[in-house]
């Protein structure tokens, strides 16, 4: 019978404590993960896993957070979009811009597991800045590509940057 665990990730790091019971239900070859001995009112019943276990040995592998997922995509973003304003204007500008925007948002994806507040002091920073450049060019052109969806990853972004550094403060 494999060992389940359970994550919690509500605190400044992620502790994976032995599971305390409940039901062991097998659906498909994968283990389930009961609430508890203790009607999953303890520490260890909070939802949600960066980590997979491995089925046979029972070594844990790291996993993304979402935030780092939205991070690497928001840079995949601002970068391809810079390569696509240079290929299609011949803009340097934009090529300059998404490429650095890209590198530093690939930095803030490296610093969010080990320094949160700074990744997301930085990724706000920019968040920020591309919101107010792109949103005026929304504003002004009207055009959906690229200037509004960057504008709205921009503004989502922004606004998790934001949760991410006052969720920090607590």
């Amino acid at each position: 019978m494999p060992t389940t665990f359970t994550v919690d990730s509500a605190g400044e790091g992620i502790d994976v404590l032995p599971d305390s019971g409940g039901s062991n239900d097998n659906f498909g070859g994968v283990s389930g993960n009961g609430g508890g001995g203790n009607g999953g009112n303890d520490d260890n019943s909070k939802g949600g896993s960066n980590e997979s276990e491995d089925q046979s040995g029972g070594n844990k592998e790291e996993g993304m957070s979402m935030s780092q997922k939205l991070t690497l995509g928001y840079a995949a973003l601002v970068g391809i979009g810079g390569i696509m304003g240079y290929l299609k204007g011949g803009s340097q500008k934009s090529l300059i811009a998404g490429g650095l925007s890209a590198l530093v948002l690939y930095s803030v994806y490296t610093l969010l597991p080990s320094n949160p507040v700074l990744a997301s002091a930085l990724g706000l920073g920019l968040s920020a800045s591309l919101l107010g450049v792109m949103g005026s060019r929304f504003k002004k052109s009207g055009k959906i590509f690229p200037a509004g969806v960057v504008s709205f990853a921009s503004l989502v972004m922004t606004g998790g940057y934001l949760h991410g550094i006052l969720r920090s403060l607590h």
